[in-house]
């Protein structure tokens, strides 16, 4: 049996903080995708963390590209029936961002979707 080994990086809702974790896996099988839940949004909160947040996110998905590993960016999406984790001005910011990372790459989305009466919808359009 071949062991292969299989580094992906995780953000943590920190801006500016990128973590490595390193795993071996017996399966060539295994995939990931990259990007912020809308429920974690919130780290957009801070308009001065976008650029952080989007160049850590963006080194994470060139590194998962160089490791043909990542296959989509997401989760991402809206969540309108959780406010209270984080709110809708925001969960848009981190959408739009996110939807503009995965055009610049020319990847898929994993999406996320719950009652967003339309917006989310919207945006997709803009990104199609």
């Amino acid at each position: 049996m071949k062991i292969i080994q299989v580094t992906f990086s995780i953000i943590l809702p920190i801006p500016g903080i990128l973590f490595k974790v390193t795993l071996t896996y017996n399966t060539l099988g295994l995939y990931c995708t990259a990007g912020i839940h809308p429920c974690n949004s919130n780290i957009f909160e801070n308009v001065d963390n976008i650029s952080t947040i989007m160049n850590d996110l963006n080194t994470l998905v060139k590194d998962g590209l160089n490791n043909h590993k990542l296959v989509a960016i997401g989760e991402c999406g809206l969540d309108y029936d959780r406010l209270e984790y984080c709110n809708k001005e925001t969960q848009l910011i981190s959408f739009e961002n996110q939807l503009q990372l995965a055009c610049n790459y020319e990847l898929p989305l994993f999406l996320h979707n719950r009652n967003t009466n339309g917006d989310f919808l919207n945006l997709m359009k803009t990104y199609r």
